[in-house]
C-alpha cells in the first residue's frame, strides 16, 4: 500500500495515502450535505448585501456616501456668473457601518453502540439535521437585528407601540399601501427583480389572503400562484413566506401575538463572514477526546460558522407590526 509521510524526513507517524483522501473526500460530502439543508432556512439572510473578512482581518466596513441637499431653488443657489467662481460647493460626506463577524456553533454526540446497531446512517442523517438547526441559527441572527431597526409602522388608526396593538389591527392592503409609500418616498432602491421583498409569516399570509383586494390581485391576477404554491407579487412587492418570521408572543393588548411583516429594498442590511470561518462540519471520531474519551466510546459531529450583521440603513427597510386575523 503507498503511503504518505506527515511532517518532516523524521516524523511519525505514517499514513496510508487513502486515509488521507478519505478524510478529504467525507468532509466535503458532509459539508456539501450540511450547505444543502441550511440553505432553504436563509430567508431573511438572502436579502442582505453579502460581504466576507479576509483572511488577516477582523473587520468589515461598508463606506456610503450621504444623498447631496439639493436646494429648493436650484435656479438660484447654482447659477453662475460668466467667469465667477462660486463661493459655495458641495463637500461629500461619508457613512460608515462597520461589522466584527463572531462565531457560532453546535454539535451531537453519538457513541460507538449507536453508530454500530442503528439501522440508519447517523452521521448523515445528524449531518441533516444540523444543517437545518444551522440553517435557522443563523437566520434567527440576522432577523433580531433587523426586528431591532427604527422604521416601524404599526397597523390600525390608533396603536402607537407593540403593547397598543389590539386584535383588530391586522394587515392588510392599506398598510401594505403605506409601507409601500414610505420606502419610495424615502427613494429606496428595489431589492430584487424591480421590486421591494417582504418576508412574512404563513399566519399573515393565511390574513392577507381574506383581504379582497390583495386576494384578488394575487389569486385573479396572477393564477399561477394559487395553483404552484406562489406567494406573488403586490404593490411591487415580493412576498417570500416563513415560520421564522418574528413573533412577538402575547405582546399585545390582551394578550395578542403581534406579528412583524419585514419590506426590503436594496442594500438595507449587509451580512459577513470570516474568510477562513465560513459554515462547515466538524466530525471526532470516537477516541479523538483522548483522555476524556478513555475507551473511545463517544463520536461527535458539528456546525460552525462566523456571522455578523448590521443594519446598513434603517430607512431601507420598515416593518409592520400587526396582528393576525
Amino acid at each position: 500500500m503507498a503511503v504518505t509521510q506527515i511532517g518532516t524526513a523524521d516524523a511519525t507517524p505514517w499514513l496510508p495515502a487513502t486515509a488521507v483522501s478519505e478524510t478529504i473526500i467525507n468532509k466535503i460530502f458532509l459539508d456539501k450535505k450540511l450547505l444543502k439543508y441550511a440553505k432553504p432556512k436563509l430567508i431573511h439572510s438572502s436579502f442582505g448585501k453579502p460581504a466576507t473578512v479576509p483572511k488577516g482581518m477582523r473587520q468589515y466596513e461598508w463606506h456610503f456616501y450621504d444623498i447631496y441637499a439639493v436646494s429648493a431653488t436650484p435656479e438660484t443657489a447654482y447659477l453662475l456668473a460668466e467667469g465667477v467662481t462660486p463661493t459655495d460647493s458641495i463637500i461629500p460626506t461619508v457613512a460608515i457601518k462597520t461589522a466584527n463577524p463572531s462565531q457560532f456553533g453546535a454539535f451531537i454526540l453519538g457513541t460507538d453502540l449507536l453508530e454500530a446497531t442503528g439501522v440508519d446512517p447517523v452521521v448523515a442523517e445528524f449531518t441533516e439535521k444540523l444543517g437545518v438547526h444551522s440553517g435557522m441559527s443563523l437566520d434567527r441572527i440576522v432577523r433580531n437585528v433587523l426586528v431591532a431597526g427604527t422604521t416601524i409602522q404599526y397597523a390600525g388608526p390608533t396603536a402607537t407601540s407593540v403593547v397598543t396593538v389590539n386584535a383588530a389591527d391586522i394587515i392588510n392592503y392599506d398598510e401594505l399601501v403605506e409601507a409601500v409609500r414610505t420606502l419610495k418616498t424615502n427613494n429606496v432602491e428595489p431589492c430584487k427583480n424591480g421590486r421591494f421583498c417582504a418576508v412574512i409569516h404563513p399566519f399573515t399570509w393565511a390574513t392577507l389572503m381574506r383581504d379582497p383586494d390583495f386576494k384578488e390581485a394575487v389569486t385573479f391576477g396572477q393564477k399561477d400562484n394559487l395553483f404552484e404554491g406562489k406567494l406573488g407579487t403586490f404593490l411591487g412587492v415580493d412576498f417570500y413566506e416563513t415560520s421564522e418570521a418574528f413573533k412577538n408572543a402575547a405582546g399585545g393588548a390582551g394578550a395578542i401575538d403581534v406579528y412583524y411583516t419585514l419590506i426590503f429594498g436594496a442594500e438595507a442590511f449587509g451580512t459577513v463572514d470570516l474568510a477562513m470561518l465560513k459554515l462547515e462540519t466538524i466530525f471526532k471520531a470516537a477516541g479523538s477526546a483522548k483522555g476524556s474519551d478513555y475507551l473511545n466510546q463517544v463520536w461527535s459531529i458539528a456546525w460552525k460558522a462566523s456571522h455578523a450583521t448590521t443594519r446598513l440603513n434603517e430607512t431601507y427597510f420598515l416593518q409592520i407590526r400587526h396582528a393576525v386575523a
